[in-house]
Formats: C-alpha cells, sequence, structure tokens
C-alpha cells in the first residue's frame, strides 16, 4: 500500500513539472526553413533597441510549434519580441511601407498599428507555466 502511494505522489509531481523553468511556445511556425528569434526585455530602453535584451536566443523553426526553454530566467515581468528568421539574417525583414515579410509576435498578444509600445507588450513569466506566442505571417 505505501508503494502504491508513493508512485502516485511521484506521478503527480512529474506531471506537474513539465516545465521545470519559464518557457515559451512560438506557435504557428509557417515552415522548418531558418530559425525562430527570440528576444526578452526587462526595459524600454532596451525594448527600443539602445541596449541589448536581458536573453536573446535563436533555435531552429520547427513547423506548427517551437518551444523554447528559458533556462537563465524563471519568473518576472518582461517584454517579448519574436520572429521567424527565414533566410537566417539575424533581422527582422520587412518590405515595402513596412510590410512584413516573416512572421513575428510580440508578447501579451499585441499587435502594434505603428511603433510598437513597450508598456503593452508587458507579461509575466511564471515558474512551471508556458508562455504562449501566436505568430502572424
Amino acid at each position: 500500500m505505501r508503494l502504491l502511494i508513493f508512485i502516485t505522489l511521484i506521478t503527480c509531481i512529474n506531471i506537474n513539472n513539465t516545465y521545470s523553468h519559464g518557457t515559451i511556445n512560438v506557435i504557428n511556425v509557417k515552415n522548418n526553413i531558418g530559425y525562430i528569434d527570440l528576444s526578452i526585455y526587462d526595459n524600454e530602453v532596451a525594448f527600443y533597441g539602445k541596449s541589448d535584451p536581458i536573453v536573446r536566443i535563436k533555435k531552429i523553426a520547427t513547423k506548427g510549434l517551437t518551444s523554447i526553454p528559458l533556462s537563465n530566467l524563471h519568473e518576472g515581468k518582461v517584454s517579448i519580441f519574436v520572429f521567424h528568421d527565414q533566410n537566417e539574417d539575424s533581422k527582422f525583414n520587412q518590405g515595402f511601407l513596412w510590410k512584413n515579410l516573416e512572421g513575428f509576435a510580440y508578447s501579451n498578444n499585441y499587435i502594434p498599428k505603428s511603433k510598437p509600445i513597450y508598456l503593452e507588450t508587458i507579461v509575466e513569466i511564471k515558474h512551471n507555466i508556458p508562455l504562449e506566442l501566436t505568430l502572424k505571417y
């Protein structure tokens, strides 16, 4: 009986611990070409390009869903920008009249109508709870 209770407890603990750190799930990835390029900011100055993000991760794109574990960031309020770098130039490419040529997403499901607003993109990363961002092409 004790063994059965022990196994049940271990199973419950493992189910709840699927995500050991902060995790970002990037949804609606168009294809397996290129990389998913993720930047995380903790201040407005970095968000507008005046300094580096606190985290920048490039991961090989996986069609449909690309999951990005955050090994150095577990919790906190941040702003996230992610894009599908299909041509692997490490830049978010835009065409004529700033038409987006690559899929992108901001945290908080924010879709800017002009220059993005930092405060609109703030989300809280929580330990063991994945955050989902859906790319728009």
